[in-house]
């Protein structure tokens, strides 16, 4: 409170747990690298020592934040063991993004008694996709099947030429990050050595190389190549 004219008082309840640290993590935390999205890194490590001056029960080992279901405890050696005083025990964690862009999470170790411990985990995720047609060489004025994998799940992917030439045409993934569209080549479109390119809405993309022919020349009656003459 305070005296003098209108006297105010405020007042907080505040909860915590106070004294020396119980747990201490090494390393403090550990970046998982740059993999492809559903790739498995390599597995992370971490020693939890006891530093207090009595053995502590380990009661739990989560990993929660922005991004948990990215990093998995593949080894726990810790939850429900008792570490004496200077001794220690191990976690693995291992990184599998489920997303493309930068990961984050935090394995959190506690006590029985409340005190715990913070590693962070990190890593960085991107989309690898490529796109495929049945035959690269085609023929003007046909149809091609442009098939496609490892894009972002249920995104918009363009197809068009790299060039710029043609019409695109969009298509979007499943849930596994495949697409199938159909593109149509005109009769018209610019015949030599080509790229198809197929551009997601998350900047991912990929391309093939392909060979457009001219169709074949038409007969008539009057050709010399008419059968009969």
């Amino acid at each position: 409170g305070e005296a003098g004219f209108a006297p105010v008082q405020v007042s907080s309840q505040l909860t915590g747990r106070g004294g020396e640290p119980a747990l201490a993590p090494n390393p403090a935390g550990a970046d998982g690298g740059s993999l492809v999205v559903g790739d498995h890194g390599q597995p992370m490590i971490f020693e939890v020592q006891n530093v207090a001056f009595n053995p502590v029960r380990i009661a739990s080992a989560v990993v929660q934040g922005a991004n948990p279901l990215d990093f998995t405890i593949t080894t726990d050696g810790c939850t429900a063991r008792s570490i004496d005083a200077d001794k220690s025990c191990t976690i693995e964690t291992q990184f599998t993004p489920t997303g493309a862009g930068r990961r984050t999470a935090s394995l959190v170790v506690s006590t029985d008694d409340g005190a715990y411990t913070t590693m962070l985990l990190s890593g960085d995720a991107h989309y690898e996709p490529h796109i495929a047609v049945a035959d690269p060489t085609i023929v003007a004025g046909s149809r091609v099947t442009v098939v496609g994998a490892g894009f972002a799940p249920l995104t918009e992917v363009a197809v068009t030429w790299a060039d710029g030439l043609g019409h695109p045409v969009t298509a979007a993934t499943d849930w596994t990050g495949t697409l199938h569209v159909d593109l149509v080549v005109s009769l018209t479109e610019r015949q030599g050595p080509r790229t198809l390119v197929g551009l997601s809405a998350d900047g991912s993309a990929a391309s093939v190389d392909v060979l457009i022919l001219a169709p074949p020349r038409r007969v008539s009656p009057g050709s010399a190549t008419w059968p009969g003459r």
